[in-house]
């Protein structure tokens, strides 16, 4: 007989492909809908942590959407196993957790702006400029650290503008794009994926706003034997070139 083992997943912004077993019944709040940018890797973990149970068991996965800001407190809760954001976590909200191994290392914050307009190089020029950053960003302490600097030089500070806590990453790109915010901040990887389908988007890669960190997923202190699945499974995964494909192949007319 079978024996079925739960790994529930607490996740940032990610819509599945079929069904998603939900959190608790009664009003939920809204999770802006995410292409799955993290669904391959996710299917792929659970197959490496089934070939590694005793015989008889099957992990399965139960994905629960939370809101980026909610991610860890859901987690130290018990509300789910692991938390994977797809995004940079604030160094400083990271406590009572544990981190798992790099998911992807050396990771950048990149600015982003609309092609036609002005590009920065050097972060000084940002004084007095208007940055949309979604809810819980980790452009959020970097840029503080940046005022820091220009005040020194008594030098007008970057206005960060918190958008509508239900807009996801991809939507403020849309409305850079559209010229409706001047800038945002991202990931790196975030952003050359989403400027590979919004043409619009400038990357102003030469830009560094702070030190490159890691992306990494989460667990509760109490689970060493799943980080240590966790971790051995992340050193070797590799993401499928192919793994844009759907988001980068043109629309089909229908009808």
């Amino acid at each position: 007989m079978v024996r079925t083992l739960f790994t529930s997943l607490l996740l940032f912004g990610l819509l599945a492909s079929g069904p998603v077993a939900a959190g608790e019944a009664g009003p939920q709040q809204h999770v802006p809908a995410s292409p799955a940018r993290d669904l391959a890797q996710i299917r792929s973990s659970k197959h490496a942590l089934n070939a590694r149970v005793a015989d008889g068991q099957e992990i399965t996965l139960k994905i629960i959407p939370r809101a980026k800001e909610q991610l860890l407190g859901a987690l130290q809760r018990g509300e789910g196993d692991l938390a994977a954001p797809g995004e940079l976590l604030d160094p400083g909200v990271v406590r009572g957790v544990e981190a798992s191994a790099p998911v992807l290392d050396q990771v950048p914050l990149q600015l982003v702006g609309r092609k036609g307009e002005r590009g920065y190089n050097r972060a000084e020029q940002l004084s007095g400029r208007t940055i949309a950053l979604t809810t819980a960003s980790a452009a959020g302490p970097a840029i503080e650290a940046i005022n820091r600097q220009l005040a020194l030089r008594k030098r007008a500070p970057i206005k960060v503008e918190w958008v509508d806590p239900t807009l996801a990453v991809e939507d403020v790109l849309e409305m850079v794009q559209a010229g409706i915010y001047p800038l945002t901040v991202v990931e790196r990887p975030i952003a050359q994926r989403w400027a590979r389908v919004m043409p619009r988007l400038r990357v102003d890669s030469k830009l560094q706003l702070a030190p490159p960190q890691a992306m990494r997923w989460y667990l509760r202190k109490d689970a060493p034997m799943l980080r240590t699945a966790v971790d051995r499974f992340l050193a070797t995964y590799r993401a499928p070139d192919n793994q844009d494909a759907a988001r980068e192949a043109p629309a089909v007319p229908t009808g």
